[in-house]
């Protein structure tokens, strides 16, 4: 008996221990989707024009306390949206400014894959310096 105890501690030990190795190694089912800055922003504002809609009728049971706080929670998430991005940006110009000014008129022009790759950084640029002024301006109402 106290042999079979031996063998038994040891393999269940082993068998528990790949058991919870497996489940820990599954892919979660249903991982939850990125959140774009677009959706936030979108998210904040719709958050924001109820408070305001809720301001501006006139039976309103809602204590004005628990609507400043809304307010505030928006402000607070553009805030931290728009130094989210700060880091983005300044990537953008980074990459741009390694990449130099455009050739003027009249000068040599540059390879096709530097000129796409400038309009891409232009266009990424120009999207998230959209994004971190919409997020300034939520964070101001």
């Amino acid at each position: 008996m106290r042999t079979a105890l031996r063998w038994i501690a040891p393999l269940l030990l082993v068998l528990g221990s790949a058991m919870a190795f497996a489940q820990s190694a599954e892919p979660a089912a249903n991982p939850a989707p990125a959140v774009t800055p677009a959706q936030t922003l979108d998210t904040l504002g719709a958050q924001l024009a109820s408070v305001q809609a809720t301001l501006k009728r006139k039976n309103n049971d809602i204590p004005l306390a628990d609507l400043r706080g809304q307010a505030l929670s928006v402000q607070d998430q553009a805030r931290q949206l728009a130094a989210s991005l700060a880091p983005q940006m300044a990537a953008l110009q980074a990459q741009l400014t390694v990449l130099g000014a455009a050739p003027v008129k009249g000068a040599p022009p540059e390879s096709s894959e530097v000129s796409s790759q400038r309009r891409q950084l232009d266009k990424a640029q120009a999207a998230v310096d959209a994004q971190i002024k919409q997020a300034q301006l939520l964070n101001q109402n």
